[in-house]
């Protein structure tokens, strides 16, 4: 077949099938670099993502410790039966019940209060308010624990159980 082409044309072909050759050849080779840099770049891909993981953690960490200074800074000792008791009062909640507070230290700076409180013959629209009221307290209330069941005398009331805490500084 190439004795039929000219020189001219032998050359072409030669040269193209040694371009080929030398293509292949490098695509298909073993290259060390290559492993190194894919190595490297999955090694890179993974310490980024754990890189934004833990910035995640860092920013939702800060934004908690912004409100325990925010709460540490106001000095106010807030009174956790109180402030429900007004809240649930301005729903038209009249049957509402609470045992004493528990103090459980958290750390060297911060204390939980924990006060337990039962609701009874309330509407589930009082009951919303009251959660409503508490989760927008400027008291820094959170409700830990909510059970609610229908009363067995009349579905559209209900008997509400719920665990609401603060947090404190030691020092105030």
């Amino acid at each position: 077949m190439l004795r039929n082409l000219s020189d001219r044309e032998r050359y072409m072909v030669i040269g193209c099938v040694v371009f080929l050759l030398a293509v292949l050849v490098w695509r298909f080779a073993p290259s060390g670099d290559r492993d190194v840099r894919e190595r490297r770049l999955a090694k890179a891909t993974t310490d980024l993502a754990q890189m934004e993981k833990l910035t995640a953690e860092y920013s939702q960490l800060k934004s908690l410790t912004g409100r325990f200074e925010q709460m540490r800074s106001t000095g106010e000792d807030v009174n956790l039966i109180t402030s429900v008791s007004k809240i649930a009062e301005d729903q038209g909640i009249q049957k509402i019940s609470s045992k004493s507070p528990r103090t459980t230290p958290l750390d060297d700076q911060f204390t939980e209060r924990l006060v337990e409180f039962t609701i009874q013959d309330a509407t589930l629209g009082q009951v919303v308010g009251l959660l409503h009221g508490i989760e927008r307290s400027k008291d820094g209330l959170y409700v830990r624990r909510l059970r609610v069941r229908p009363e067995m005398r009349d579905a559209n009331v209900l008997n509400v159980s719920l665990s609401v805490v603060n947090y404190t500084s030691k020092a105030s």
